[in-house]
């Protein structure tokens, strides 16, 4: 939670979210196997998976208070201080505020999620962080003895990889993601909205006045 949270404060909570929830669910699938849960008779781990879970979408959120570029919200809330009250914040004023309430949100949501909604014991953690830890270390020793067979198969795979990707096996050629986005858009141009003769869902002069460094901002994260 407290990389969760730094990472945020420079950062879009929802980028960070997306970066760190693929490293939260390798810990789980590392510490939390149920299938090893359910040959030893016990119940999968399902408590610690979502205190896990949970805990980063909070540290995320958190986090991006701590900065005026912490999340997009912040930019709206400067801007909206700047425009009705003359009140031109700086970095290091909203740092001022803003830094010690995540100090002291930050470990109570820790607190929260550990010890109150889903009561994690503490021998139970550093049991299964030791099983972790033994896992993990046994998994890397036997990587460290890859075979032949399974080297030339990547080596083959990656050099067969861009080849068919480059003649458009996968999904036809030139349909990307900037491609279906732009078709979306020329259709708000197209569709009639309903309420008036010839009115689209969406004219120049309305899309002329959108909120451009806010969106930039999002599809940036």
């Amino acid at each position: 939670m407290l990389v969760t949270a730094l990472l945020s404060m420079w950062m879009s909570n929802t980028a960070t979210a997306m970066i760190v929830m693929p490293i939260g669910l390798s810990v789980i699938r590392a510490c939390c196997d149920p299938r090893e849960a359910e040959s030893a008779g016990a119940q999968p781990a399902s408590g610690f998976a979502a205190a896990i879970v949970l805990g980063i979408a909070y540290a995320a959120s958190i986090g991006g208070m701590g900065t005026p570029i912490g999340t997009p919200p912040n930019l709206i809330m400067s801007g909206y201080l700047r425009d009705h009250y003359g009140m031109d914040v700086s970095m290091l004023e909203w740092m001022r505020v803003a830094v010690p309430v995540l100090l002291l949100m930050l470990p109570a949501t820790w607190g929260w999620l550990c010890f109150v909604s889903f009561r994690l014991s503490g021998s139970a953690a550093s049991s299964t962080s030791a099983k972790c830890c033994a896992r993990v270390s046994r998994n890397s020793g036997r990587s460290r003895r890859p075979s032949v067979a399974s080297a030339r198969s990547r080596r083959r795979r990656g050099l067969l990889g861009p080849a068919a990707a480059a003649r458009g096996v996968d999904r036809p050629q030139g349909l990307d993601d900037a491609v279906i986005a732009l078709a979306g858009a020329l259709l708000l141009f197209l569709v009639p909205s309903g309420r008036q003769r010839h009115e689209r869902l969406l004219d120049w002069h309305t899309a002329q006045h959108l909120p451009w460094d806010i969106l930039l901002l999002f599809g940036g994260a």
